[in-house]
């Protein structure tokens, strides 16, 4: 859902990913600016929303927090999304396989929304790495490592998605 009275744009982000992989504690860091180290599980959907400028447009981000294994092909979440954001946790490798599918599933059921791609927890690792497989190279319009518990790139993150759906808008009109 996109928008624009006069300078406002409404949008709809869904931040996708494994679960413990900090998907609500990026969002949360984005929203209310702080890290809580207890875990806890989402169930559905939690939607939080935050206002931004870009571009000297009013953005009302509309982040819909989703809970893991969220089935891409059957999922009425998705609907009217603007971009994907994808998570994985740097320190647990076995999640980004799983962040792999996600994005060709994502794909294949919506081929015109931008998908960002997190490698969340970068504070946890010494080098942080996120190879694209050759197939997926063209799906992903940008990677972004962040950590939640330090809000490195956190704002980055969700600035580079406002921009991925802006650009070719604004650009256009």
């Amino acid at each position: 859902m996109i928008t624009f009275n006069n300078t406002d744009v409404e949008l709809k982000i869904c931040v996708m990913g494994s679960f413990a992989v900090g998907k609500t504690s990026l969002v949360r860091h984005f929203v209310e600016e702080h890290f809580d180290s207890q875990y806890v599980n989402t169930i559905g959907a939690t939607i939080k929303q935050r206002c931004l400028e870009w571009d000297n447009k009013n953005i009302l981000m509309n982040i819909w927090d989703m809970e893991d294994g969220v089935a891409v092909s059957e999922s009425s979440y998705l609907w009217g999304a603007n971009a994907f954001l994808v998570v994985c946790d740097l320190a647990r490798l076995q999640t980004i396989p799983v962040l792999w599918s996600m994005v060709r599933q994502l794909r294949l059921h919506y081929p015109q929304v931008p998908i960002v791609a997190a490698g969340n927890k970068v504070d946890l690792v010494s080098q942080p790495r996120l190879s694209l497989p050759d197939d997926l190279q063209p799906f992903i319009d940008h990677v972004v490592f962040t950590s939640a518990k330090t809000g490195e790139n956190v704002y980055r993150l969700f600035s580079v998605v406002v921009s991925k759906i802006l650009s070719p808008i604004l650009a256009s009109s």
